[in-house]
């Protein structure tokens, strides 16, 4: 698996592919952008055939996949979307937002989006409910500062873990749909965008190639590097 490669063009305008997300069935979600401010949103229902794009002016988070459909948002929330099939989409909503959201997950009946505060002050969360109706507001990541940038999930353990920029504490995690964290140790002093669950804990990697492992999302450890380039994004196909 993963040998063997077939090239798509998605759309000769969509400059950037930022980011690549599949859901349960197997369809898949693709976003990228043009040379301005627009967003372009591709679906897939096998990886070859794709839709027609649909673009979005500062659509920028996402997308995530929960209770069967995909959703996206703007950067504070404002302008947040959700589609079924990849095609048609539901009008914009204005979530519950935080000055700065970088990251989408669903865990349960709840949406989780995180992000932070103005000027650094403190990582955040912000906890919707399921059809986007009820917001918790913002939840402050006690003892963190800056952003949250990606999360990852441990379903079994019901532990959600979120990482992100700051000066010490890049690393935290809730059993609780978000609603308390906890500051993980052993994460070095380094700024994170990728998260991912694997083999029963999580692996992570930071903007200068390290990647650390945890059995529990609690305790980090060095796990290797990946030559000093900057990691933005780990998958893991469940393997044992």
């Amino acid at each position: 698996m993963g040998q063997t490669w077939a090239k798509q063009n998605l759309d000769p305008s969509a400059v950037k592919l930022l980011a690549i997300a599949a859901a349960p069935s197997g369809s898949v979600m693709a976003k990228g952008m043009d040379a301005g401010i627009s967003y372009k949103y591709f679906h897939s229902s096998d990886g070859l055939n794709w839709s027609a794009p649909v673009s979005f002016t500062m659509v920028t988070v996402g997308p995530a996949w929960f209770n069967g459909e995909w959703i996206i948002c703007s950067s504070n929330g404002t302008n947040t979307q959700k589609t079924s099939d990849g095609v048609t989409w539901s009008a914009p909503v204005s979530a519950g937002g935080l000055y700065q959201i970088n990251a989408l997950i669903g865990l349960g009946d709840r949406i989780i989006a995180g992000g932070g505060a103005p000027l650094n002050a403190v990582k955040q969360v912000n906890v919707w409910n399921s059809s986007i109706t009820v917001f918790s507001g913002p939840i402050d990541m006690i003892g963190t500062t800056h952003y949250i940038n990606a999360f990852a999930l441990d379903a079994a353990r019901n532990r959600l873990l979120a990482v992100g920029s700051g000066a010490g504490a890049q690393v935290a995690f809730s059993d609780n749909q978000g609603t308390t964290w906890t500051v993980a140790t052993g994460t070095g002093v380094q700024t994170f965008k990728a998260a991912a669950k694997w083999k029963g804990g999580f692996i992570i990697g930071d903007a200068v190639g390290q990647i650390y492992k945890s059995a529990n999302g609690a305790a980090f450890s060095p796990a290797g590097a990946a030559s000093g380039v900057e990691i933005s994004g780990i998958a893991y196909n469940g393997a044992p």
